[in-house]
């Protein structure tokens, strides 16, 4: 973040961190093996210790899920389009 404005100056609870782009998920691949082969923990101590560990296919479709809300909490309001 070196040269960057952080948006969230003042929230250590809340850090802003730039992030890659891609096309693909084989693109982000390339770009945190690449990352992470460059040991970024020895010039930063705030980044986490964690070479790139490869991860298998899923066997089957992924599938995922929106929650709406409970009888407690309700992520809508009386703006929401839905």
């Amino acid at each position: 973040m070196r040269g960057v404005a952080d948006p969230l100056e003042g929230q250590e609870s809340v850090q802003s961190m730039p992030g890659p782009m891609a096309h693909s998920p084989d693109d982000l691949e390339l770009v945190m093996k690449a990352y992470l082969a460059s040991e970024p923990w020895r010039l930063d101590p705030a980044v986490l210790r964690l070479p790139w560990i490869p991860i298998e296919e899923p066997k089957r479709q992924l599938c995922f899920a929106i929650a709406y809300g409970d009888e407690l909490v309700s992520p809508l309001s009386e703006h929401s389009p839905y």
